[in-house]
């Protein structure tokens, strides 16, 4: 009920999907090599 008397999405998982956010995002971060072993 709070999400709806503010107006906030209803289902935030699904307005997530449905925006696109990690698609475009992922297009901008460079690939993963996976040749680091994390620790310097």
């Amino acid at each position: 009920m709070a999400r709806l008397e503010k107006g906030a999405a209803i289902d935030p998982l699904a307005a997530y999907r449905q925006s696109g956010y990690r698609a475009k995002v992922a297009a901008k971060r460079p690939a993963v090599t996976g040749a680091g072993g994390g620790i310097v």
